[in-house]
C-alpha cells in the first residue's frame, strides 16, 4: 500500500503489492505455536525528542485483535500528532474475532479511511496544508504475519540475534537510494 497520508493536494498512489508480505511464522515462532497470536512480549513508548515541542508518535498494541501499529507525525508538516493520533484511532476501532483476510481488509480499510479523513482536514484548513503521517502496523494471526505500511516507518524481525528490515520505505530518499 504505497499510500502518502494526507495533503489537500495531489491525489494517493496505491500499489497494494508492495506493502502486504505474507510470511509463515513457523521459522519466526518455531514449529509448537499454535495459539491465534504467539507467545510474546509487547509495549510503547513515545517521546518528543530533542528537537520538537511537541510529540506526533502514535502507537496501539491490540493482543486481542493480533494488531500492533505505530503512527509517526511528519515534522515539518501540520498537525503531524493529529495525523498519527487519527490512524491510530481508526485502527482501534477494528472489531476482535476477525478470520485473517478479514483482519487484512479491514486493517487497509482503516488506514484508507484514515487517509481520507486527514485529507478532508487538510482541504478544510486551506490550499497547501499537509496533514501527514507514517504508519506501520503488523497482523499476526496463527502462525503468518502480514504487515502493511505507509512512508518511512519500518517494521524489523529479530531472530536468533539478528535483525532484519522487513519493509521497504516509502520516500524520495529510498527511491534515490534504488536507481
Amino acid at each position: 500500500m504505497k499510500l502518502r497520508l494526507g495533503g489537500a493536494d495531489g491525489n494517493p498512489f496505491l500499489e497494494p503489492e508492495d506493502a502486504i508480505r505474507p510470511v509463515r511464522l513457523g521459522a519466526i515462532f518455531g514449529k509448537r505455536s499454535r495459539a491465534m497470536v504467539p507467545p510474546l512480549r509487547d509495549g510503547g513508548e513515545t517521546h518528543a525528542g530533542p528537537v520538537r515541542s511537541r510529540n506526533e508518535d502514535s502507537f496501539i498494541c491490540r493482543r486481542d485483535l493480533g494488531l500492533w501499529a505505530v503512527a509517526d507525525g511528519a515534522g515539518g508538516h501540520q498537525a503531524g500528532d493529529f495525523a498519527s493520533a487519527t490512524i491510530v484511532a481508526r485502527l482501534g476501532q477494528l472489531p476482535p474475532g476477525l478470520p485473517a483476510s478479514r483482519m487484512l481488509a479491514e486493517t487497509r480499510r482503516a488506514v484508507e479511511d484514515a487517509h481520507r479523513m486527514l485529507r478532508a482536514e487538510a482541504a478544510s484548513r486551506g490550499a497547501g496544508t499537509m496533514i501527514v503521517s507514517t504508519v506501520v502496523a503488523l497482523i499476526l494471526r496463527n502462525r503468518h504475519f502480514a504487515c502493511l505500511w505507509a512512508g518511512d516507518s519500518r517494521a524489523y524481525l529479530w531472530r536468533e540475534g539478528r535483525l532484519a528490515r522487513l519493509t521497504r520505505d516509502h520516500s524520495l530518499v529510498q527511491d534515490l537510494v534504488d536507481e
